[in-house]
């Protein structure tokens, strides 16, 4: 998988219903919600990568730049991902932009952010 496709397979996932964002009411990211909802990096992430995840808490930095977690938390799909940290952050910022998303999905501005994301890793 390329980033590209990591990018619009994401676009899509949380388009097709972006209820499965794993935001809160107050409109903080969680790995998993309570209600199983998942942030962008969330879903890249095995079961066991997901509790280290949510253990080290809702950062992305402390995960990822601080090394928190290795390669083997990704899901094999996304194991290759591990080390794209700018992609990743790029990723997360996306997803939880609340102006990129209204009840129907990509919001105008959330289309403009997946172009830009685009065109930056086509």
């Amino acid at each position: 998988m390329t980033p590209l496709e990591l990018i619009n397979e994401t676009a899509k996932y949380y388009s097709e219903d972006p209820s499965r964002r794993g935001i809160t009411i107050g409109g903080h990211c969680k790995y998993r919600t309570a209600k199983g909802q998942m942030c962008a990096i969330g879903r890249l992430l095995t079961e066991e990568g997901l509790e280290v995840a949510i253990n080290c808490g809702e950062n992305i930095n402390n995960l990822l730049v601080y090394r928190k977690i290795t390669g083997e938390a990704f899901k094999n799909k996304y194991k290759g991902f591990f080390n794209k940290i700018i992609l990743l952050e790029r990723l997360q910022g996306f997803h939880d932009y609340s102006l990129n998303w209204d009840v129907n999905g990509l919001s105008e501005n959330g289309k403009m952010a997946l172009e830009s994301l685009q065109e930056k890793y086509s």
